[in-house]
């Protein structure tokens, strides 16, 4: 009963304190509401592929073959193609009257990509060699070449170097292997005469498994049982956990700041008169902070889904996982907040666990994204596991099995500075 009167003050304590819940909740949610509210879900999917493709490409096609046109096809789905020019753009180069693009043609592709290349309008020029394709029936070796500006954005011409290189390899295997459905005899080709005359050798050979002759390697169509597509995190996946976890930690300046003031009035020497201990009132801090920070997170993210939901995006959440998964990392903002307390530091020392938690745990800089010598550094944060089980909540369909781990993480993150804040806490400062 002693707590739950200390509890009440407090809470009376923050609804005089309007600059405190301005911070702690419609701060957040001016970063999260805006971002969903602005977004057009239908066509999201769209525009990230157009922002791939933004990267312009002119292709002059000399072969016009099966194997160019699945190459080009490929590229297409990551740069921006672009070919048979005509009209302005060929007046704009000079190439209206130029032979080669009396109708559209490789040639005028090529004419007005070297063009482009040296006004620094265009970053690549590939060039597909006539016979791609029988070359490529046949076995042989043909190079397909990429013209660029050496002067121009090196980043970017080696992001179209990389993307030319991969899908040429990816349509030579998948026709190589479309090629071989049921046998895998057309790889041979790839391969040294000697390696050829081996596996000609191996594939004449009659087995065991059914009737006739059978090659050595056979090819079947599966889907792996336990395979399962990731789901691409768009702006609710991502922005509600990221800007949740972010400000929860806001918590430890504020509660910092309000023991100090209580101590320095006198506040703390005049409830230990009472029945209440120093256990009480630490306890009393900590459910206080607890309290603030889960029902921050319920509107954060229930408003989010709610606007979510408004938008056709339909967005659903275990309520039992995100119930315990926030209250471990309520308990352990609360408790580095105590700890802050019970030291001699500044109160504006509270802000460092946001920022430097929020740079290692993935809320400023997504996980995916950050730097690979950073990555070790991200497990000493409390913000890490809050993001971890907050996207496999939201974004992966989690349940509380999934979220166990980084609750009983975030749980000795709070029992590790809750004993520090215990041990050292000065109540009669």
């Amino acid at each position: 009963m002693r707590i739950l009167s200390l509890l009440k003050n407090d809470v009376r304590r923050l609804f005089k304190e309007v600059g405190v819940i301005i911070s702690l909740l419609l701060l957040p949610l001016m970063f999260v509401l805006p971002t969903i509210l602005n977004t057009d879900f239908a066509t999201l999917d769209l525009e990230s592929d157009e922002k791939s493709k933004g990267t312009p490409l002119v292709i002059a096609d000399y072969d016009g073959g099966e194997v160019a046109l699945d190459y080009i096809e490929e590229l297409d789905t990551n740069l921006k193609v672009e070919q048979n020019f005509s009209g302005d753009m060929l007046a704009e180069y000079g190439l209206q009257d130029d032979p080669r693009c009396v109708q559209p043609s490789p040639a005028c592709d090529e004419a007005v990509g070297r063009a482009r290349l040296l006004d620094g309008s265009l970053s690549g020029l590939l060039v597909i060699p006539e016979g791609l394709t029988k070359a490529f029936k046949d076995g042989k070796h043909t190079t397909v070449t990429l013209f660029f500006d050496p002067g121009g954005d090196a980043l970017l011409a080696t992001q179209i170097q990389k993307i030319s290189q991969g899908l040429a390899i990816k349509v030579a295997l998948t026709k190589q292997i479309d090629g071989a459905k049921g046998d895998f005899t057309d790889l041979s080709s790839m391969s040294d005469p000697k390696v050829q005359a081996e596996i000609n050798k191996i594939i004449n050979q009659k087995t065991s498994i059914g009737k006739g002759n059978k090659t050595a390697i056979h090819v079947d169509e599966g889907t792996p049982a336990s395979y399962t597509e990731k789901k691409k995190l768009g702006p609710v996946e991502q922005g509600i956990p990221q800007t949740s976890v972010l400000f929860i930690f806001m918590l430890p300046m504020f509660l910092t700041m309000w023991v100090r003031e209580e101590q320095e009035a006198g506040l703390f020497r005049r409830l230990l008169s009472t029945p209440a201990g120093k256990a009480d009132l630490i306890i009393d801090k900590l459910l206080f902070g607890v309290l603030v920070c889960l029902v921050q997170m319920s509107i954060i993210f229930g408003l989010g889904i709610l606007a979510s939901n408004y938008k056709g995006y339909p967005v659903s959440i275990d309520i039992v996982g995100f119930l315990v998964l926030t209250l471990a990392l309520s308990a352990s903002s609360a408790s580095i907040g105590l700890f802050i307390s019970s030291t001699r530091l500044p109160s504006s020392v509270g802000l460092v666990p946001m920022l430097l938690g929020g740079l290692l745990g993935g809320t400023l800089l997504f996980l995916d994204y950050m730097p690979a010598f950073m990555m070790p550094f991200s497990y000493i944060v409390p913000q890490r596991y809050g993001m971890v089980g907050y996207l496999d909540l939201v974004a992966r369909g989690g349940t509380l099995l999934s979220i166990l781990p980084e609750a009983g993480v975030l749980s000795l993150f709070t029992l590790f500075f809750a004993g520090i804040a215990i041990w050292r806490f000065d109540l009669l400062d």
